[in-house]
């Protein structure tokens, strides 16, 4: 069954944005959620660049897996597809902007502006992991507004300190956890089959023996899951603009969407970054999750 995740964007990015020392920080409704706690939690993100029609790609879920596992709830991975069913507009802007290195490779925090192979990806993560928060998010997308509708409230909280001088922008995507189909826009090809090249690998033997033109065999993997797919970007492709005011100490700011989901198992990612490509800087500051339908506090 083909399970997809749509979008489409009803209300301006930037409903509302203001700087509060309120009470309640959990964001449980019990307040108005606009105060900032006195530390936050530092998050890390990986985004992977995929395609159904890529035969090594399968190994970097695998890898993003493990890593998620091995730091249970402080990573998120999500996933973007070029030329297969699940491709989206934004996805190739994205792609042009950040993808350096073909397929299938990926970036942790966007570190150094590119992405870099999935050998690497432990070693980031341990870093970013390692630093000290210096922002965090609230996300509230439990308001639903009739039928697939829903609002996203996504507050950035900033701690004790201003955020350095800098370019900040926001991005908030849009993911399905799981997508299935059919057909050659879905069906994931797995160069790990040939149980003489990769007798050890998870992949090895998986899917319908096929060959190619040159004689390499191949899988074919049929109602593959595609896991953590992004399908849409609620801000613009290269995220918006923060204002500096909202970069201030113990500022916090407010971005609101209105979004129609059609689908299952949707959650929403916001990540701050630093839009100033500065080779070997963590450009995400910070990135929460989100399910639609629920709500997540400040960590």
């Amino acid at each position: 069954m083909k399970k997809l995740l749509l979008f489409s964007v009803a209300a301006s990015l930037f409903l509302f944005s203001c700087k509060d020392d309120s009470s309640d920080v959990n964001g449980d409704g019990s307040g108005d959620n606009n105060a900032v706690p006195e530390s936050f939690t530092q998050n890390a993100i990986i985004e992977y660049f995929s395609g159904a029609w890529c035969g090594y790609c399968p190994d970097g879920w695998l890898k993003a897996k493990e890593i998620m596992a091995a730091n249970p709830g402080r990573v998120e991975a999500v996933v973007i597809h070029r030329g297969d069913g699940m491709e989206f507009p934004d996805g190739a802007t994205i792609d042009k902007q950040y993808n350096k290195a073909g397929y299938p490779t990926g970036m942790v925090n966007r570190i150094g502006g590119t992405t870099t192979n999935r050998g690497n990806w432990p070693g980031h993560i341990s870093n970013v992991l390692s630093n000290e928060a210096t922002c965090g998010f609230s996300i509230d997308a439990s308001n639903n507004t009739g039928g697939t509708n829903y609002e996203v409230k996504v507050k950035l909280g900033v701690g004790s300190s201003d955020l350095p001088n800098g370019s900040y922008k926001l991005v908030v995507y849009g993911v399905t956890k799981t997508v299935t189909g059919t057909g050659q826009q879905y069906d994931q090809i797995n160069y790990y089959y040939d149980p003489a090249n990769f007798p050890n690998h998870p992949f090895n033997n998986v899917g319908k023996r096929a060959t190619t033109s040159n004689g390499t065999v191949i899988g074919i993997i049929e109602g593959y899951e595609h896991k953590h797919v992004v399908q849409y970007v609620l801000t613009n492709a290269l995220g918006d603009p923060v204002s500096k005011d909202d970069t201030k100490a113990k500022a916090v700011s407010e971005y609101s969407f209105n979004i129609n989901t059609l689908g299952e198992d949707v959650f929403i990612v916001a990540m701050l970054y630093e839009n100033t490509l500065t080779t070997g800087s963590s450009f995400v500051h910070n990135v929460a999750s989100c399910d639609v339908g629920s709500k997540v506090n400040f960590q």
